[in-house]
C-alpha cells in the first residue's frame, strides 16, 4: 500500500510537469509575444530609472521559464527600476503559494476549516479567550438562525426585532467579496448606508450563505486615519520548521480611502507596512495599479503615514502567535482590527498571499528560504 501511493504521487508529479512544460509555458510564452502591451504597466516609481520595455519583456519571458508564468506583482515590487540584484531578493508568487499550500494543506488534519469558515472562526477564537466580533445571526435564505438563542426566525421577523449595525459576510467569502454593512433602525433597512427596503436586503442574501456580526468598533486613532471602513492589519505568522517556534514575517495595515466601506486593496483600500518593533508606519502606502500607484499621505484624512503609529501592537503580535500554537497550520494571515481595549481577530488565512508583503524596499526571499524549508 505504501508503495502504491509513493507510486502514484511519482506519477502525479510527472505528469504535472509535462503538463507545465508542455502545455501551460507555451501557452504564457504565446500570450506575452503576441500581446506584449498587456504585460507593460505603469511605473509604482516614475521618478526612478526605469529599464526598457524590451527589458522588462525579458525579464516576463525569463519569469515564464523559470516559474510557469509572469510575475504579476513585477511593477508592485518595483523590477521594471534600474537596480542591480534586487530581483533575487523576491518570491515568485507561483513558487510561494505552491510551497505555502503543501505546508499548509499536505496533513488531512490540517486547522483550515476553522479559517476559512467565519462562524467556525469566531467560535474557535472565543473559546480559546480571544476577541472577535460579536456573531449574531447564520443565515441561508429564507432561513434566519440567531446565534445567540438558537431561534431560527424569517427574515422579516429579524428586521421587525433587530436594532444596530451588522456586517453581512459570505461564510467563505475573501478580499471583501460579498461584504455589505447593514443598519436596521426601526424596522428601517439601510445598506451600505442608503436606504432599502426587505425585497433588496433579500435579494443580497440570497447569494450565499451569510453570517451577521456586530460591527467593529475601531480605535479612535484608527478612526481619525480613516472612519469609512475598520482597518485592519494583516498580520503573519510562521511556524519555524526546525524549532517549532512562531515567528512575524513583515507585515502590512490596511485602509479603507476614496468613501470606500471595506480596507481591502482589492476594493480600492491602501496597504502600508510597519516597523514591528515600534508600530510607526512606513512612509509610502500602495494601491493596486486599477486605483492608483503610491502616496505618502491619507487621500481622506490628509494624515501622513510616517507620523503614524499602530495601538496595541505588543498585545497583538502575542495574540496571533498565541491564536496559532493551537492550529495545525505553517503559515497564517491573520486580518486583525485594533479597539479601544485591544486587538480583535477577524479571520485568518491559510492561503494568504505573499505580494503586500514584498515591496520596493524588501523581498522575503531570505526569510521565504529559512522558514519554509528545512
Amino acid at each position: 500500500m505504501a508503495m502504491r501511493k509513493k507510486l502514484l504521487a511519482f506519477t502525479e508529479r510527472l505528469l504535472a510537469l509535462f503538463l507545465d512544460n508542455l502545455y501551460v509555458k507555451p501557452k504564457n510564452v504565446c500570450r506575452l509575444l503576441l500581446h506584449p502591451g498587456r504585460f507593460l504597466g505603469r511605473s509604482y516609481f516614475p521618478e526612478q530609472k526605469s529599464k526598457s520595455k524590451t527589458a522588462v519583456l525579458a525579464d516576463q519571458l525569463r519569469n515564464i521559464l523559470l516559474y510557469g508564468d509572469v510575475d504579476h506583482f513585477y511593477y508592485f515590487y518595483g523590477l521594471d527600476v534600474k537596480r542591480s540584484g534586487r530581483r533575487r531578493d523576491y518570491v515568485h508568487y507561483a513558487v510561494f503559494s505552491k510551497r505555502r499550500d503543501r505546508l499548509n494543506l499536505s496533513s488531512p488534519f490540517n486547522s483550515s476549516c476553522i479559517l476559512r469558515n467565519k462562524l467556525y472562526f469566531g467560535i474557535f477564537a472565543r473559546a480559546v479567550g480571544l476577541t472577535t466580533p460579536a456573531n449574531v445571526a447564520y443565515v441561508r435564505m429564507p432561513d434566519v438562525l440567531l446565534l445567540e438563542t438558537g431561534e431560527h426566525v424569517s427574515l422579516e421577523k429579524f428586521v421587525d426585532t433587530c436594532e444596530g449595525n451588522l456586517f453581512c459576510k459570505l461564510l467563505d467569502g475573501e478580499c471583501g467579496t460579498g461584504i455589505f454593512e447593514l443598519e436596521i433602525r426601526g424596522r428601517r433597512i439601510f445598506i451600505d448606508g442608503a436606504e432599502a427596503d426587505a425585497g433588496i436586503l433579500h435579494a443580497r442574501l440570497c447569494g450565499g450563505v451569510f453570517l451577521m456580526q456586530e460591527r467593529v468598533k475601531q480605535h479612535h486613532s484608527l478612526d481619525e486615519l480613516y472612519a469609512g471602513a475598520v482597518n485592519t492589519v494583516r498580520l503573519v505568522t510562521v511556524r519555524d520548521l526546525r524549532s517549532g517556534g512562531i515567528e512575524v514575517l513583515p507585515s502590512i495595515l490596511r485602509v479603507g480611502a476614496n468613501g470606500s466601506r471595506v480596507d481591502n486593496t482589492s476594493q480600492g483600500g491602501i496597504a502600508v507596512g510597519f516597523d514591528l518593533q515600534t508600530g510607526r508606519l512606513n512612509e509610502l502606502g500602495f494601491f493596486k495599479p486599477e486605483f492608483g500607484l503610491t502616496t505618502t499621505v491619507h487621500p481622506d484624512s490628509g494624515i501622513r503615514f510616517g507620523t503614524f503609529v499602530l495601538p496595541h501592537l505588543d498585545t497583538m503580535i502575542e495574540q496571533a502567535k498565541y491564536f496559532h500554537s493551537f492550529l495545525g497550520m505553517h503559515s497564517i494571515g491573520w486580518d486583525i482590527a485594533l479597539g479601544e481595549m485591544g486587538p480583535i481577530f477577524i479571520e485568518g488565512n491559510d492561503n494568504w498571499e505573499i505580494n503586500g508583503h514584498q515591496d520596493y524596499e524588501h523581498g522575503l526571499m531570505a526569510d521565504f528560504r529559512r522558514l519554509f524549508y528545512e
